[in-house]
């Protein structure tokens, strides 16, 4: 409904990502969150299914209140639930490269993000530049199935918390 064929054709979003998986339809909400950050919902179909009808889309914007309200009382428990104490030094890299199967530097970053500093931050403080750090990170993140640092960040938990 939002572009023509000939548009969305003709992206770069459908040849290197829709097309690729089969993608011809798509229906998405985006629901704010909170310091920009968003939630974001989408349905997809093949090229061999209709598009989304408008009561469909209609039944999309009805469940959205409930769905900002979902999302709220998920953030509330997450905040309320009690943190796992950790010593700032139980975060050493040589844990993470034998926990995550991380190389020395990738365990390095890990650490640093960990500890909390940006990618940024950790890059200077590894001596590389920041693109550099974030393919350091996308590899970590192949390594260990996370999609996302925070991703990362809740293995490292895991991680540390099984061996102490």
């Amino acid at each position: 409904m939002g572009l023509s064929d000939a548009r969305l054709r003709g992206s770069r979003t459908y040849r290197n990502y829709l097309r690729p998986l089969d993608i011809e339809y798509t229906m998405v909400t985006c629901l704010p969150v909170r310091d920009g950050f968003s939630h974001d919902l989408g349905f997809t179909r093949t090229r061999e299914r209709a598009a989304f009808r408008n009561d469909e889309c209609d039944l999309l914007n009805v469940l959205i209140p409930h769905l900002r309200r979902a999302f709220e009382i998920s953030r509330v428990m997450e905040e309320r639930a009690a943190p796992i104490q950790l010593q700032p030094a139980a975060c050493d890299h040589l844990k993470l490269q034998t926990c995550l199967g991380l190389s020395p530097t990738q365990a390095r970053l890990a650490a640093l993000l960990f500890s909390g500093k940006s990618v940024k931050d950790a890059a200077r403080d590894l001596h590389v530049t920041e693109g550099t750090a974030r393919q350091y990170l996308k590899i970590a993140f192949e390594k260990t199935g996370a999609r996302r640092q925070l991703d990362l960040i809740r293995l490292i938990e895991g991680a540390l918390a099984r061996n102490g």
